[in-house]
């Protein structure tokens, strides 16, 4: 049965009331004369609004409706969008759907631009009718001007992307790190710009509303659109659908007809784009946005993780991985060699650092790479922050604990350690640490890679990766130099470790970062390196374990009876045990109950019978006999203490302490 012809717009129009017979006459009789459509046409003469007539169009197009100021777009799609095509054609990328875009446009029957969006960014293009008012604002937003028409946009504070250079470094400006004003809000146009440029975004899927949106009449709930094979002849009028509700996002299934190579044409372009000049494809803008989000969440690492069907970003904010955004996985290859270039890696390089700048902070990331079955997996580090190095009473340890370790930091000689898994903040208190020392009257030296905070007084060396043994080389020749306080970055290696300890022995302090669950663990780590263990008994005078855990939120927390789990943790410690706190959410945490993160300390200083059993070899659990047996405030009963303070929740603590619930 053939299917009904599709009734013209002037029709519906008249059908639904909006407007008269006589009224699409009127506007019939001019418009090709005006090189306008029928629906221009009633635009200019006032006859319908701009909703109205999209409403109608919708379904007499069968393509879903969108109002973009209430829809959750995309930002790093977004960034897809050429600003050539985007002004020309009126219209701007809003997600992805397994491997199709979702293309707002104001005009969907314009072929020639769906074409060439499609061709652009090697996709399949599936329209969405939008308000053209409301797609040149969100172009706004994002900088999308064509080359030839300015963005109406005010300039922020200069910023710029380069390669690393540790704190205070003095090298020559390069033309391409000269920092330059642009766009302060949105995403900038990748024409036109320099490479280095940053610009704050909101969260992906979320829309900036610091306009105010436009008034419209209230929508119903969104509904699918009808399929194409479907005759759309309304009962009634008010049967037209005025808007449909945004896809649900999907994961990308599965190519079965490619590899893991496939993607990827001879000079290691991805197929499904086109050529381009370097720095201005889409994965300029992309690792831009990245970059900047994850500063603004104050994330400690990035990952970009190319799997069978997608490129996954995700970051890790106060220890939890995150993720961000999916993109295609064409963008895999682009992504990796944009964060290449930045981190000044050559293509055999596993290793790099870039410097980003903008108008608040500095920061810097240290890039590493490791090849993957789908690709190269990247992950970006934050190794420097703009912010002030924080005191010792900034980390909230406890009174007495803090007393000690002041103490212990005025020590002559011996080796000092920092425990904890990765993320846990040692890097924090070992600077915190470095700003108790005299540095007016006494040498203090660090060794570092990298140097993650600038420190005024303390000679800070950057290590060379050059060389064959970077770390232990630099340390050789920072120790020779006799300094009075040696700080090494971090003890991974036995030769390293060993000079450490050596150095503390011959009359120095030294101070050090190592990973393990706890301080007990941290002694025999040492001893896992290959180290005698007679050194570690005899040089390590301290070692200070921590861990975070997430801090309750002040505004929504409440108090509640505890289970009887925690009621019987809490006498154990000699805590009260009659309540604990819990947080519902509100608008302060995002909905989450939590804000930032407090940290549990256990300090040990080892006793002559806990060193005579390290050095004899005992077993660690002996070891942990003798040392409760010597009062060691465990990191377990420290964290007890914060849950029974309100600070932070039981099943926090719980799923952050290490395995042997010290």
């Amino acid at each position: 049965m053939a299917r009904a012809s599709r009734p013209r717009l002037g029709e519906l129009l008249v059908r639904t009331g909006v407007i008269t017979p006589e009224q699409v006459d009127a506007a019939a009789a001019v418009h090709r004369a005006n090189e306008r459509t029928i629906g221009q046409q009633l635009l200019a003469d006032h006859a319908v609004t701009e909703t109205d007539l999209a409403a109608v169009l919708s379904y007499q197009l069968d393509i879903p409706f969108i109002a973009l100021h209430a829809y959750p777009i995309d930002e790093v799609s977004a960034l897809l969008t050429p600003p050539d095509l985007a002004r020309r054609h009126h219209m701007l990328v809003v997600g992805v759907r397994d491997e199709e875009f979702l293309v707002a446009m104001a005009d969907p029957t314009d072929l020639k631009g769906r074409d060439a969006l499609a061709e652009r960014i090697g996709r399949r293009i599936v329209p969405l009718l939008a308000l053209a008012s409301e797609i040149a604002s969100e172009q706004d937003r994002r900088g999308l001007a064509a080359r030839d028409e300015p963005v109406r946009a005010a300039a922020p504070a200069p910023a710029s992307i380069t390669a690393y250079r540790p704190p205070g470094a003095q090298t020559e400006a390069r033309s391409d790190e000269v920092e330059h004003p642009g766009p302060k809000r949105g995403v900038p146009p990748s024409e036109g710009r320099n490479e280095g440029e940053l610009v704050p975004f909101p969260r992906a899927g979320r829309v900036a509303t610091e306009e105010p949106a436009p008034q419209q009449p209230p929508a119903p709930r969104l509904v699918e659109a009808p399929p194409p094979t479907a005759t759309l002849e309304p009962e009634t009028p008010q049967e037209i659908p005025r808007a449909v509700e945004p896809p649900t996002e999907t994961p990308y299934p599965p190519r079965a007809d490619r590899g893991p190579q496939d993607e990827v044409e001879h000079g290691g372009r991805p197929s499904g784009f086109a050529a381009r000049e370097v720095g201005t494809g889409p994965e300029t803008q992309i690792v831009r946005f990245v970059l900047a989000q994850a500063i603004r969440e104050s994330a400690s690492d990035i990952h970009v993780e190319p799997l069978a069907d997608r490129l996954r970003v995700r970051f890790r904010v106060e220890g939890a991985l995150r993720e961000i955004t999916q993109l295609p996985r064409d963008m895999a290859t682009p992504v990796a060699s944009r964060i290449r270039s930045l981190a000044g890696m050559g293509r055999d390089e596993t290793q790099g650092r870039l410097a980003v700048r903008d108008e608040s902070r500095d920061a810097a990331f240290d890039v590493t790479t490791v090849p993957t079955l789908w690709g190269e997996k990247i992950v970006l580090r934050l190794i420097e922050r703009g912010d002030a190095t924080p005191d010792l009473d900034d980390l909230g340890m406890e009174s007495g604990t803090l007393e000690r370790w002041r103490e212990l930091l005025r020590s002559p000689y011996g080796l000092l350690l920092v425990a904890g898994a990765p993320g846990m903040g040692k890097t924090t208190t070992v600077y915190a640490s470095l700003r108790e020392l005299p540095t007016a009257t006494k040498d203090v030296t660090t060794v570092e890679d990298p140097v993650a905070y600038a420190l005024d007084g303390v000679n800070q060396v950057q290590v060379d990766r050059g060389t064959g043994a970077p770390l232990a080389a630099t340390l050789r020749r920072v120790l020779a130099q006799e300094p009075d306080v040696v700080m090494v970055g971090e003890l991974r290696e036995k030769d390293v470790a060993e000079m450490t300890m050596n150095a503390a022995l011959g009359g120095r302090l030294a101070l050090s970062s190592i990973q393990a669950p706890d301080a007990l663990g941290a002694l025999y780590r040492l001893i896992s390196l290959g180290t005698d263990p007679y050194l570690v008994s005899a040089s390590v005078v301290a070692v200070l374990a921590q861990i975070l855990v997430p801090r309750l939120c002040e505004h929504c927390r409440v108090a509640t009876q505890p289970a009887m789990i925690e009621s019987a943790l809490l006498r154990q410690s000699g805590l009260p045990s009659d309540r604990v706190y819990v947080a519902r959410g509100c608008s302060r945490c995002n909905g989450t109950g939590r804000r930032g993160r407090v940290a549990a300390f256990e300090l040990l200083v080892p006793g002559e019978e806990l060193r005579s059993a390290i050095e004899r070899g005992a077993k660690i659990e002996e070891a942990r006999e003798i040392a409760s047996r010597g009062g060691l405030l465990t990191v377990r009963e420290a964290g007890l203490r914060l849950v029974s303070e309100g600070l932070t929740a039981t099943q926090d603590l719980m799923t952050r302490l290490p395995a042997s619930g010290a």
